[in-house]
This record gives C-alpha cells, structure tokens and sequence, in this order.
C-alpha cells in the first residue's frame, strides 16, 4: 500500500488526425479523429497515476445484486484454484487470442485487400469489417474479405454496424450478405433498443447461415446488460471499459456474464483501450470465463506512444509486463499531439491540411 498524497492533477486533451487516412471512419462515424482525456495525477512521493478517458463515467460503487449477490461473486472467485493455474500457463506460452478490426474502415478495394493479406500473414483467424452506407457496398466489402481470407470455418468474418441500421434494416442487410457467412454482427442497431436487438438476434438465428449478435461497445453502464440478459438479446458482449465507469462497473458485467455463461470479447478501438481491457480481458481468463474461445480486438494505432504498449505476436496479446492500467502516455506524445497547442498540431495547421475544430490559435497568440 502506497501512502501518498495527491497535490497536482494534470489534464490533457490528446487527438489524432486519423482522419486524414480514413481509419476510424465508416458509414455512421465520418472523418472522427481518435482522441483521448489523458490525465496524470502527482503525489507527493515518486509515483505518479496515469489514466485515459473516452466517454463520461460514473460512480465507483457498481452492483447489480437482483442478477448476482456478492456471496455468489466470491464463490465463483474460489472455484476452480487448478485451472486458473492451468489458464494462466496457457497465457504465458500462448497470449490472450486476438482479432483484427484494422482491415477496413472507408478503405478502397485495395486497401482493404492488402490489409487482409497482411493479418493472414500474421495467422489472425478473425478479421472485422464495418458496414458500407449501402447494401451492396457492405456485400462487396465483405465478399471481398472472404475471398481473401478463405472459406474455411477457421476463418472468420465479424461485420459491425456501429449502430449505422434500425431493426428491420439490420435484418434485411445481413440477410443480403449471408452467403459470406459472417460469424456475428456488432451492434447492428442501438444498444438502447432491447428489444430489437432481441427481434433481429431471433432473424438472424434462422438464416441458412446462423448469424450471432453482439453488443457493448457502447453500452453507457451495467443495467443495460442486464437488459439484455432478460431478454436474452445477444450472443456475446464485447466490453468497452472506458465507456463504463471505470474498473469496479466492468467486473459487475464480467459477474453477470459468468452467472449466464455468456462469452465476453474485449473493444479495443479508441485511444489506449487495447491497453486497458487486456488488463481485465487476462484477469477473466484466469479467473473467470468458462470460455477458452474469447477475443480482444486488436488496431494498430498510436500504441507506441504509451510507455506500456501492447504486444501482438502470431494474433494474441502477449502479457504485460507490469501491473496496473498501462495508461501512461509518453511525454513526447502530449508535446506532439496535445490539442490544439502540440507541435504536429501546429504543422498541420499552419500548412492548411487540418483545420483548427476549436479555432484557438487567436487566442493562443
């Protein structure tokens, strides 16, 4: 136990021009810039605290005791002491498996081609792919993938919608695109709508091809799973740790997915959260999921500004060195891409690539 005292919190505001290359763009979410809320706590000791913010969080008291008691949540933390030995070893020899989502944003035909063929290289088995703003942009983009990967079952096509469809929509487009066989849709309306995650989870099941669904990217807190567990709306959660509140809510969700044995993949598309959810991700690994199968995304931007990156070798996470969060960012990394004062930042604007969003400059001088 540390004893210190907090005397300084420092903020940072942190973007990316991903823009500019299309990464991170598809049908709903166009020309976003990735970026974070970087902030470093300073104790009157050595240690500093280090943490990213995507969205806004909540409270640090999280339960959802009408799902799972805490009696029940120790007890499934004393089970199985063998094969959390045995999970362990698998981690340290192998990694925690792991998918790619950087196979196609609003890439052309090409790009995405290239990329495809670079992840095969790399012995990924899953790849995702984001819709199109039409039906038969979604159906080339996929068909596109799957000629490329293969057809085998041990390849696996993943398509998100990132909330682009309506219920009736979301049914018709997987529909259209069947025959690439995707694994499951990601989001393919909004999380706030149960009950036709429910409605489309239910088409979906009869298709030739059975599709599975999945939700949490954006998920704001634990009752919306909990919704989804009563209505038993989606195959898979995908947990997006810097869209809860923080740590204490993610493992209330980790305890009502082990109580319904519902698997639980890890996002990893924003600004430091492949750092983040592999911390949590390995913890359920271990000690949790009864799932062997369970997946983090995996993109490859702007992981060599932390001090802890993330490692990938032959598609899995290779295991932190140290503990904690691996939030801390480099100090070069807020020298070149704090915004809108930051050197690249700067360049950008002062050769008219990039606008100023904020338009700050005036005030600046």
């Amino acid at each position: 136990m540390i004893e210190a005292e907090i005397v300084d919190i420092e903020v940072h505001d942190v973007r990316f021009p991903t823009s500019m290359w299309q990464i991170g763009n598809d049908s709903l979410h166009t020309n976003p810039n990735h970026a974070c809320t970087y902030v470093i706590i300073h104790t009157n000791t050595k240690y500093k605290g280090y943490g990213i913010a995507t969205t806004l969080g909540r409270g640090n008291e999280f339960g959802t005791k009408d799902v799972i008691t805490e009696e029940e949540a120790i007890e499934m933390l004393k089970k199985d002491q063998s094969r959390k030995e045995e999970r362990k070893k698998i981690l340290e020899s192998k990694g925690h498996p792991a998918y790619t989502a950087d196979i196609g944003w609003s890439f052309s035909n090409q790009q995405i081609r290239s990329a495809c063929k670079k992840f095969k290289k790399l012995e990924f088995k899953e790849y995702k792919i984001y819709v199109g703003p039409t039906i038969p942009v979604s159906w080339k983009k996929c068909n596109l993938i799957r000629n490329v990967i293969g057809k085998r079952s041990d390849k696996i096509l993943i398509v998100d919608a990132n909330q682009f469809w309506d219920k009736d929509e979301a049914i018709f487009s997987v529909k259209s695109f069947n025959k690439t066989r995707p694994y499951f849709i990601e989001e393919p309306t909004s999380p706030d709508d149960v009950l036709g995650h429910v409605a489309i989870r239910a088409a979906l099941k009869k298709l030739k091809y059975p599709v599975r669904v999945s939700c949490g990217e954006t998920c704001a807190n634990r009752v919306l799973f909990k919704q989804f567990l009563k209505f038993d709306g989606v195959d898979f959660w995908n947990i997006n740790v810097g869209r809860l509140g923080g740590v204490n809510e993610a493992l209330a969700v980790y305890f009502m997915a082990k109580k319904h044995s519902i698997p639980v993949w890890g996002h990893a598309g924003e600004v430091g959260s492949g750092e983040m959810i592999q911390h949590l991700q390995i913890w359920n690994f271990i000690c949790l999921s009864e799932f062997t199968d369970i997946k983090i995304e995996y993109k490859s931007q702007q992981h060599g500004y932390f001090e802890d990156p993330v490692f990938i070798r032959n598609a899995a996470y290779l295991l932190p060195n140290r503990p904690g969060f691996s939030t801390q960012l480099k100090n070069k990394c807020i020298m070149r891409w704090s915004y809108p004062e930051g050197t690249r930042w700067k360049y950008l604007f002062a050769t008219k690539r990039f606008k100023n969003e904020l338009n700050y400059q005036k005030k600046l001088r």
